[in-house]
C-alpha cells in the first residue's frame, strides 16, 4: 500500500478504526525514534517495554492515557522522578538518554520489588510504587545516595562496571 492508497482510505473509517489507526501510528513513532518523546511517553514505553518482555502483553499509551487514574499516577510519578533526576543535573549533563535511563533503572527497581513480593506487575502497579523508588535504589547500590556518588550509575562506561563490581558481591 503506498501513502496515497492509505490517503483515500481515511475519510472512510469510523470513529473507532480512525482511533485504532492514531493509536497504531503513536506506537509506531514512538518505537521508530522519528517522534520527539515527552517525558510522559518515555517513562510509559519503558514500563510497557518491561510488561510487555515479563507477560507478553502491551498497552498502547493513547488507550492508557484515557484512564483518569493511571493517568494522575504517571504524572505523579514522573514529578518523583523529575525529582531525582533534578538531583544528578548537579553532577551530570542530564539529556534525554540520561532520563530514558533514569526511567528503565526505575522500572527495573521495581518490577524486581514487585515479583519478589508476588505482586501482580502492571503499568499501575509499577506506578503506585514511586514513592519507594529512593529507598530501592539505595538497596541495589548501597552508599551510593549518601557518598553523593549515585550520578555514577548514569555514566554508561562507569555504569558497566559498577554492574560488574555488584554481581561479583551477590
Amino acid at each position: 500500500m503506498n501513502i496515497t492508497e492509505i490517503l483515500d482510505i481515511l475519510p472512510k473509517l469510523n470513529g473507532e478504526e480512525f482511533k485504532k489507526l492514531e493509536d497504531a501510528l503513536k506506537f509506531y513513532l514512538v518505537h521508530s525514534k522519528k517522534e520527539t518523546q515527552s517525558e510522559e511517553i518515555l517513562l510509559y514505553d519503558s514500563i510497557n517495554t518491561k510488561i510487555k518482555g515479563l507477560t507478553g502483553h502491551e498497552l498502547f499509551f493513547g488507550v492508557f492515557k484515557k484512564s483518569k487514574i493511571g493517568y494522575k499516577q504517571l504524572g505523579e510519578c514522573l514529578i518523583t522522578l523529575n525529582n531525582f533526576i533534578n538531583l544528578l543535573g548537579k553532577h551530570i549533563k542530564v539529556t534525554k538518554l540520561t532520563r530514558k535511563q533514569v526511567y528503565n533503572l526505575y522500572t527495573e527497581i521495581i518490577t524486581e520489588y514487585l515479583i519478589k513480593y508476588r505482586i501482580p506487575v502492571s503499568v499501575n502497579s509499577v506506578l503506585n510504587c514511586h514513592e519507594k523508588f529512593l529507598s530501592l535504589l539505595d538497596k541495589k547500590y548501597p552508599g551510593y545516595m549518601e557518598n553523593g556518588l549515585l550520578y555514577l550509575v548514569f555514566c554508561e562506561d562507569v555504569m558497566k562496571e559498577i554492574i560488574k563490581l555488584s554481581e561479583k558481591d551477590k
